[in-house]
């Protein structure tokens, strides 16, 4: 189901996102099969967008994106 997934969507040039990557094993899978992102505790838990902001994006980007 994976494979046809990414290959459909591929054919049809629309990025893929799985939810729910827990393990290597599963970021294994969606890098074999060409997914495009991936999301899930493996990466970090979810949380706020302020928190996201926080912790991931330069202040700098933040400023520019406010004006």
């Amino acid at each position: 189901i994976l494979t046809a997934i990414t290959n459909l969507s591929e054919a049809l040039n629309i990025q893929t996102i799985a939810e729910g990557v827990e393990f290597k094993s599963h970021e294994a899978l969606l890098i074999n099969c060409n997914c495009d992102f991936g999301q899930g505790y493996l990466y970090d838990a979810s949380m706020l967008i302020e928190q996201l902001e926080d912790k991931y994006m330069p202040i700098d980007i933040l400023e520019v994106g406010n004006q």
